[in-house]
């Protein structure tokens, strides 16, 4: 399945600086559309710059670890849901979607992330943007997605694409599958 769903740059995208139009060619993307499409997911392999990318993930998880030892302090286990008898709630820093997979959305070292001026922001990527809104494949009218978020239904006129802040989602070990969702209205 891996192989399915994975794109390889070119030679002439992968020779282009990162971060711009020109790292990811219009057949490049297309075909990323098709795999949204066919199979709800795509791989695009060495997109973004590491030197970009790794910070946020370091980051991500010294807010887990932050997450996890504030929780102890009340008496919540995070690695073992229900053992200590409180259950995780939501907040400001992380979401509990259901156990051992959470949201990692505002922990301070992401605050910091976002305060150095020195790490490029990973969120605005023009060719991630036009990959990941343009599908409108066989299940577009079924998006649950436009029916809620204050969406009016699949006839309804789109909304404004907002995009958030850099946050992370970790599944630990033992998570079940996510059940399937919609994040945005599109």
């Amino acid at each position: 399945m891996i192989d399915r769903i994975t794109i390889g740059r070119s030679v002439h995208e992968r020779l282009q600086p990162y971060n711009t139009e020109s790292s990811i060619n219009e057949f490049s993307i297309q075909k990323s559309v098709k795999m949204l499409l066919d199979y709800g997911v795509v791989i695009i392999r060495d997109l973004l710059a590491p030197h970009d990318i790794d910070p946020w993930g370091k980051a991500a998880l010294q807010n887990l670890d932050d997450a996890i030892a504030e929780l102890k302090l009340r008496d919540i286990d995070l690695l073992n849901p229900g053992s200590c008898g409180n259950e995780p709630l939501s907040n400001h820093e992380l979401a509990m979607r259901e156990d051992l997979r959470l949201d990692l959305r505002n922990g301070r070292n992401f605050r910091k992330m976002r305060e150095d001026k020195g790490v490029q922001s990973i969120r605005m990527r023009p060719a991630i943007v036009k990959i990941a809104f343009s599908p409108k494949g066989k299940y577009y009218r079924g998006n649950y997605g436009r029916f809620n978020f204050q969406g009016s239904g699949p006839d309804g006129s789109p909304m404004p694409l907002k995009v958030g802040e850099v946050g992370a989602v970790i599944s630990l070990p033992g998570a079940a599958n996510q059940a399937i969702h919609a994040d945005t209205p599109v």
